[in-house]
């Protein structure tokens, strides 16, 4: 079993090969009136300045997907007419 030690370095080697957050959301005056609570969501890895528009609850899920690589932005952004 490792050390707590090593899992310290383990970490700090990873933060700090981050080099930014991978998203910006942004509440506006919709965010506090639409049903949903849709929020805006900027890109700034992949597409940087890129937006889509999700509700609050999809927001924690896409977040976590980006910060391990499992989906890119691109999966996020919402196709015309389809209900996200």
């Amino acid at each position: 079993m490792p050390s707590r030690a090593s899992g310290r370095a383990t970490y700090r080697r990873w933060s700090r090969r981050r080099r930014t957050p991978p998203l910006v959301v942004l509440a506006d005056a919709r965010t506090c009136t639409e049903p949903g609570r849709p929020l805006t969501v900027v890109d700034l890895y992949d597409t940087p300045g890129q937006s889509t528009v999700l509700p609050c609850r999809e927001v924690g899920s896409m977040a976590c997907n980006l910060e391990i690589s499992n989906m890119d932005f691109h999966e996020f952004v919402a196709v015309e007419a389809v209900e996200p």
